[in-house]
């Protein structure tokens, strides 16, 4: 379920298949777990690569179509930073864009996998340890063999497992994310 684009909501740009089922489900739980039941996220906009976004006029492209919505009050951007320094690399980003409304820039330290594979534990995926700077789609695709890990399939049902609790302790960009929705949410629910 989406908001309609006419209803007030927070617009989602995504890098990826994968990230296009998952970051709603993360979102919709920490909604519901701040007490916010009615779906404020329009369907993501996907951008089908990092390079659609990072190509001279790509993130403009996506930030006009979302904040052409009626309903938008929000835009968040949420992409893996693949090692990059995440300020250096938000900097750039912000000073591309010019809107209406907020955006905000959610660059996962390296991938979103990372997100997930910092609450192992409640994976359901055998006997997998969490370790500290490891790669976590690696871990994951490791965990899961024989069946192979495929990301538009396996990435929402693996982040619909995750402790938030277990997560925030062990990753900065995603307690940095769910600080920066909570404050979106409040603008959101606001306009409602």
């Amino acid at each position: 379920m989406s908001a309609s684009p006419s209803q007030p909501h927070i617009a989602l740009i995504v890098e990826g298949a994968g990230d296009h089922g998952a970051v709603p489900v993360l979102f919709r739980r920490h909604a519901y777990g701040s007490g916010v039941y009615r779906d404020l996220f329009a369907a993501p906009l996907d951008a089908k690569g990092l390079g659609n976004l990072t190509v001279e006029g790509g993130l403009e492209k996506f930030i006009a179509i979302a904040a052409s919505r009626p309903g938008c009050k929000a835009i968040f951007v949420v992409v893996d930073a693949d090692d990059k320094c995440v300020a250096e690399e938000v900097a750039l980003l912000r000073a591309r864009v010019s809107c209406r409304v907020p955006v905000e820039f959610i660059l996962i330290e390296k991938d979103f996998e990372d997100w997930i594979y910092a609450s192992v534990e409640t994976l359901q995926l055998g006997e997998i340890e969490y370790q500290a700077d490891v790669n976590g789609s690696a871990m994951i695709k490791n965990a899961m063999r024989p069946e192979t890990y495929v990301k538009p399939v396996h990435q929402p049902k693996l982040a619909a497992r995750i402790d938030f609790g277990l997560v925030s302790a062990r990753n900065r960009s995603f307690r940095r994310a769910m600080d920066r929705l909570t404050t979106a949410l409040g603008l959101v629910d606001e306009a409602s």
